[in-house]
């Protein structure tokens, strides 16, 4: 290689040397979104800010539960644990409200009335509300206390 080739290879080496070197200083990179959500660096690009999403909040309503014609409480009424009133009159397609004011767990259950089947044991300051459908005398009790029996007349 004559003497004029190897000044002109050396230099460009040398330019090519700096140019890495000066790009690796400077850190010439920006923050591009990343389509998932965080961000990836992109040599020699433009910063560019992903767009603000606006989060869409949906609230889904259920229909409120009837006002019930009448409120049925489990208490401790001095020793005894019973329902208060024991027998109640309603209206068809009214409901009951019932309300654990005890210690014990309330379960309300009917072998009568199919349907009138409280799936869980409630606590102390728990409620079941029921709406009866079928006119007639149904006999309700706690299921959890089953010797603790109440009536529904409905007409």
């Amino acid at each position: 290689m004559e003497t004029g080739n190897k000044q002109i290879f050396t230099a460009a080496i040398v330019v090519i040397l700096i140019l890495i070197i000066y790009f690796a200083a400077t850190n010439n990179t920006v923050n591009t979104p990343d389509p998932k959500g965080g961000e990836i660096e992109t040599p020699g690009s433009e910063a560019t800010k992903p767009a603000p999403v606006e989060e869409v909040k949906q609230e889904v309503k259920s229909a409120p539960a009837p006002t019930p014609a009448v409120t049925v409480n489990y208490t401790d009424a001095g020793y005894v644990t019973s329902f208060s009133p024991s027998i109640i009159t309603i209206y068809k397609d009214q409901s009951v409200l019932f309300i654990n004011l005890t210690n014990s767990s309330m379960r309300i259950t009917s072998d009568e009335y199919k349907g009138l089947d409280q799936e869980a044991a409630v606590l102390k300051g728990g409620t079941y509300q029921f709406t009866f459908k079928e006119r007639g005398r149904w006999k309700f009790y706690n299921a959890v206390n089953p010797a603790k029996v109440g009536t529904v007349i409905v007409k």
